[in-house]
């Protein structure tokens, strides 16, 4: 298992030097931690008969609420082709978790939304889930920890969009 950390002592500053920390075990840092996060994920969603992207998805619907979200949109917003949003949405509709509607002014652009009768499950999944990660990553994170590392996500995210757009 990768062991390597920043340095914290007196000597070093409050978060240690940059520099001690070569990039490639950054990157297996990295690697380690997304297959940790994706295994936790994937078992849990294997549970409810839903694959990770599928439950990113499902999550980013739910987040448009009842205006609902193009296919083209949601493409953007889970950073995927519309192909491939296309394909999961039509097995999300036969399950019954997705609906595609139409506006009453614009018969050429279809909206999907979550089922209303999903919505339920929705909320099961994503507390059954929020407690999963909770046990097994705050035995050896802090609340704060975490935190830290989804903001800093958040912001790689937003370099990427941003010089990759």
């Amino acid at each position: 298992m990768f062991m390597k950390s920043i340095k914290n002592n007196s000597n070093d500053g409050p978060a240690g030097s940059l520099s001690d920390i070569a990039t490639y075990h950054a990157g297996v840092a990295q690697s380690t931690a997304q297959r940790l996060l994706k295994k936790i994920t994937e078992d849990n969603l294997k549970g409810h008969g839903i694959s990770m992207m599928q439950w990113f998805i499902i999550g980013t619907i739910h987040d448009a609420g009842s205006a609902g979200v193009t296919v083209t949109n949601l493409s953007k917003m889970v950073d995927t082709n519309v192909p491939y949003i296309t394909n999961t949405l039509n097995l999300l509709e036969n399950k019954g978790i997705i609906e595609r509607n139409n506006r009453e002014n614009d018969n050429r652009t279809r909206y999907v939304t979550l089922s209303p009768d999903f919505e339920t499950t929705f909320q099961h999944i994503e507390q059954d889930l929020r407690q999963k990660m909770r046990t097994i990553l705050y035995a050896q994170l802090t609340p704060k920890e975490l935190r830290t590392y989804v903001n800093v996500l958040y912001k790689l995210s937003n370099i990427v969009e941003r010089d990759h757009s």
